[in-house]
C-alpha cells in the first residue's frame, strides 16, 4: 500500500514512505498530514481514539507536549502512552448503511518491543487495512481526511532517525559518588552512544532512600539500564541535546551502602526542554551534596559511565560529546 517513496530529511528524521489512505469516506473532507508533530517535537508519545455509531470520531496524537487533533478533540485521560516506536497500524471501519454513516471502529498499533494495543471496539462486519513500516522505518505521522467532528480516512507516514555525524568525546564531568566501589561493576556507554550517532532520546531513573536505584537510557533506539531498570521511560523521543545536568545525592562514608542514595537529577536540553528524575534532597540532610555541570561549548551529554552493584547505582559521571569535524 505504499503510494510513493521519498527521502526528505528533517533534522534527525527522514521520511521514507507514505501509504495510500483508507476509510469510510475518502472524499469531501479536508486533507491533512501530521508531519509537523514529529519534525518539531520527536516521536509519538500518546494516542487517543474514540468513535460512535452517529459517525462522530476523534483521533488525537501527542508528540511530547505537542498535541494534534484529527476530527473530534479528545483529552489526555482517554489516551494510551506509547513507550516504543510504532511499526504497524491496523485501521478498521464500516461503510455507510442501514441509515448509519460510515465510521472507523478501531485502531491497533504494534510496537517495536513486540507489544500492541487497540483503541476503539472491534466490529465483526468491519473492513480492515494493515499498514506495516518498511524495514528500518517506524511510524511518524498520520495522513488522510477529516472534518471537525469525524475522521474520514487514514494512512501512515513512515520515518527513520538519521544522523550523518559521528560524535567524539570532548570532556568528562567529575565523578558523583553515592556509594562505595567495593563489590561494584563498572560500565561505560561511550562506544554504544558513538555507534548510534544519535543523542540520548529517552531516559528514566529510580532514586530515593530505598537502596534501590538505577538509570535507563535510550541511545537512539538502543536501550541500556544500569542498576535497577526503570519502568517509567519518558514516552516521547526527546529530540534534544542535553547541555546541563544538576541534582543532589547523599554520601555517608563508612556506613552501609543503603545509607547513601540519589535524590534527583535534572537534565536541560538545548531547546529548553527540562527532564527531572527523583526528588531533591531536603536541606540539612546529613551527607547531602548537590552538583551542577554544564557541557563545554559546542558539546552535549553523550553517554554515562559509572559503577553499579546489584540493584543500585553507586557512582556516575557524564560524558560530553561534540560533533565538530566528525562528518561520517
Amino acid at each position: 500500500l505504499v503510494a510513493c517513496l521519498v527521502a526528505v530529511a528533517y533534522g534527525s528524521y527522514k521520511q521514507t514512505g507514505i501509504t495510500n489512505i483508507w476509510g469510510p469516506k475518502r472524499t469531501g473532507a479536508s486533507g491533512f498530514t501530521s508531519t509537523n508533530g514529529f519534525l518539531d517535537n520527536g516521536m509519538v508519545s500518546r494516542v487517543a481514539f474514540e468513535t460512535n455509531t452517529n459517525g462522530i470520531s476523534g483521533l488525537s496524537v501527542w508528540y511530547g507536549s505537542y498535541k494534534l487533533d484529527i476530527g473530534e478533540t479528545l483529552n489526555r485521560t482517554a489516551s494510551y502512552a506509547v513507550d516504543w516506536p510504532i511499526i504497524e497500524v491496523v485501521v478498521r471501519w464500516v461503510d455507510a448503511g442501514n441509515g448509519l454513516p460510515g465510521r472507523f471502529t478501531s485502531l491497533t498499533f504494534s510496537l517495536q518491543d513486540g507489544s500492541s494495543f487497540q483503541l476503539g471496539m472491534r466490529v465483526g462486519t468491519a473492513r480492515e487495512v494493515t499498514f506495516t513500516a518498511p524495514r528500518g522505518s517506524v511510524f511518524g505521522a498520520f495522513t488522510g481526511t477529516a472534518t471537525a467532528t469525524s475522521v474520514q480516512s487514514l494512512g501512515c507516514v513512515w520515518v527513520q532517525r538519521v544522523s550523518a555525524v559521528t560524535p567524539r568525546v570532548s570532556e568528562y564531568s567529575p565523578w558523583l559518588v553515592a556509594g562505595d566501589k567495593v563489590g561494584a561493576t563498572s560500565f561505560d556507554d561511550t562506544e554504544i552512544a558513538i555507534r548510534q550517532k544519535l543523542s540520548i532520546s529517552r531516559l528514566a531513573g529510580i532514586m530515593g532512600q530505598s537502596g534501590i536505584s538505577g538509570m535507563t537510557v535510550f541511545y537512539g533506539d538502543r536501550i541500556v539500564s544500569h542498576g535497577e531498570t526503570s519502568p517509567n521511560l519518558s514516552g516521547a523521543a526527546l529530540n534534544t541535546e542535553f547541555i546541563k545536568v544538576s541534582g543532589s545525592y547523599v554520601f555517608r562514608a563508612g556506613l552501609p551502602a543503603t545509607a547513601s542514595y540519589w535524590g534527583d537529577m535534572t537534565f536541560t536540553g538545548n531547546n529548553g526542554l527540562i527532564v527531572t528524575i527523583g526528588t531533591p534532597i531536603p536541606m540539612g540532610t546529613e551527607g547531602a551534596r548537590t552538583f551542577a555541570f554544564a557541557a563545554p561549548m559546542g558539546s552535549y551529554l553523550g553517554a554515562l559511565q559509572g559503577y553499579t552493584a546489584g540493584r543500585s547505582l553507586r557512582q556516575l559521571r557524564y560524558v560530553w560529546f561534540t560533533k565538530a569535524g566528525q562528518v561520517a
